[in-house]
């Protein structure tokens, strides 16, 4: 029974698909998606545009950190938790970050320079929002490591960063600006 309606949908959905256009046949003059789309009366884009919007899109800027903070509610159940973090003035300062989003897929892919070390960034951007994590480049060196969030507003990022060592006792928040860089 389950096959039949199973069977009967496909039916009706193909049937619905069909239209009244004639499918597209190619010409030396043109591509066959070209053709189609001009007989439903749709603007094709050259191809030179097409392949432009589908460029990755590179941003540049920097970033600045500061001594972060480290909260454990209070209550029994974190009665035992005594962190307190150091005071060490590593990843203090200011450093470079490069993005590179891919506009067809929304994947952020960079690198991060500077008081944090090399690390990696790699994330997504979907819509206006940005959302990455930040890895070492050399996982051995036990650098900083954490998350990025931003908010992308035509040719300009704005955003924060969240960032410890591997064993927390350094905890580090960064505010970053990025500028889009013109091909």
């Amino acid at each position: 029974m389950m096959m039949r309606h199973a069977a009967l949908f496909v039916l009706a959905f193909a049937a619905c698909g069909k239209s009244d256009i004639p499918p597209p046949t190619p010409d030396a003059g043109g591509s066959a998606t070209e053709d189609a789309a001009t007989a439903a009366g749709k603007k094709t884009e050259p191809a030179a545009e097409k392949k432009q919007a589908g460029q990755p899109v590179h941003w540049t800027g920097t970033y600045k950190t500061t001594r972060g903070t480290f909260y454990v509610p209070s209550g029994p159940e974190y009665g035992g938790v005594k962190w307190r973090g150091d005071d060490g003035p590593e990843g203090l300062g200011e450093g470079k970050i490069d993005l590179t989003i891919d506009p067809q897929t929304g994947k952020v892919d960079g690198t991060l320079e500077g008081v944090l070390g090399p690390s990696v960034v790699y994330g997504s951007l979907t819509g206006d929002a940005l959302a990455a994590s930040i890895a070492r480049k050399d996982i051995a060196d036990r650098g900083f490591s954490g998350t990025l969030y931003g908010k992308v507003t035509g040719a300009d990022a704005t955003g924060t960063m969240k960032l410890s060592l591997p064993d927390a006792h350094l905890v580090r928040d960064g505010q970053f600006t990025l500028k889009r860089k013109e091909p």
